[in-house]
């Protein structure tokens, strides 16, 4: 136990995070051979699959992933009693010749998807949300998330039951 609060802090030239840890190794990690230390693999393994925790280890892959989009550097991960995650900021690294309003690129990319969403259903009106998912390459859970938003825009139907039912495309679209 530690009391020191987990922090996230926003500076002219960097972005970093503090938390309290229980050190497995000192020092910087190195993403390209970093190997997650579960506490209890068999409680991170149930939680995995019931879909309330993400795989082991994801969290510092996608810290490096997104990292690169956003400042343009990768991450420097500090592990000591105090994890550290640093992202250094340079106007290469931010994007400053597009101001962007927040969410903006989110919001194409759920429309693009969307789209395509309608559009697969529109051929199979049986589909479920994993196959719609496997088809474009997005998660299953995001599909999840659009379905509701499109079905209160007017643009999708559900007939009958989650199981044995069918989607139908309505306003102006084909339906089934």
């Amino acid at each position: 136990m530690n009391a020191f609060p987990a922090k996230i802090i926003i500076e002219k030239n960097r972005i970093y995070s503090e938390n309290s840890n229980k050190p497995h190794g000192s020092g910087v990690i190195n993403p390209e051979n970093f190997s997650p230390f579960p506490k209890n693999p068999v409680i991170a393994g149930v939680f995995k699959e019931i879909g309330l925790a993400d795989e082991l280890g994801s969290g510092m892959r996608n810290l490096v992933k997104y990292g690169k989009f956003y400042s343009n550097s990768t991450p420097q991960l500090v592990e000591e009693d105090i994890f550290t995650c640093t992202f250094l900021l340079t106007d290469k690294g931010r994007i400053v010749n597009k101001p962007m309003k927040l969410g903006e690129s989110s919001e194409k990319s759920s429309e693009k998807s969307s789209e395509k969403i309608l559009a697969i259903i529109g051929k199979n009106p049986d589909i479920s949300a994993k196959s719609i998912a496997e088809q474009i390459g997005i998660s299953s859970r995001a599909v999840e998330k659009q379905i509701p938003a499109l079905k209160l825009s007017g643009l999708l139907k559900r007939v009958g039951p989650a199981k044995g039912g069918h989607w139908e495309l309505v306003n102006g679209r084909l339906k089934k």
